[in-house]
């Protein structure tokens, strides 16, 4: 009866070994997962500011390509920015649009001529001035 106990006490400091290597290997894999999320949500967040504060062009002036761009009335500044993002004139819509919120300039309807060179600052500067389609040739 004394071996039987022997082992059982020993089976039980295995069992409490295991459960607690298992238990700190746990929390150490959910700390790296908190830390990893942290540190992409970081980076996200990083170039989003970036993007609505900074100079973000879509290319380089080599690499630059032009579209024009119809801007219709009564179109809002979400429809324009989500045609931007799909001719690539723009990184993103949406920080297009904080950028465009933020600076309050009035947006005229016309034809324009944008380049995946410019960033959000020129576009603005452009589709901000009065336009009038029917002088140009």
């Amino acid at each position: 009866m004394a071996k039987k106990r022997r082992r059982g006490k020993a089976g039980a400091m295995v069992l409490d070994a295991t459960g607690m290597i298992m238990y700190i290997l746990v929390n150490i894999i959910f700390y790296m997962l908190v830390i990893y999320l942290v540190a992409r949500a970081g980076k996200a967040a990083y170039q989003f500011t970036y993007q609505v504060f900074g100079s973000v062009p879509m290319t380089t002036e080599k690499e630059a390509y032009t579209e024009k761009i119809t801007i219709t009335k009564g179109e809002s500044t979400m429809q324009f920015s989500s045609e931007l993002e799909a001719k690539k004139l723009i990184v993103n819509r949406l920080s297009f649009y904080v950028r465009a919120q933020l600076t309050r300039r009035n947006i005229y309807p016309g034809t324009y001529e944008l380049s995946s060179a410019m960033d959000y600052d020129e576009i603005l500067d452009i589709i901000s001035t009065p336009h009038d389609d029917e002088n140009e040739s």
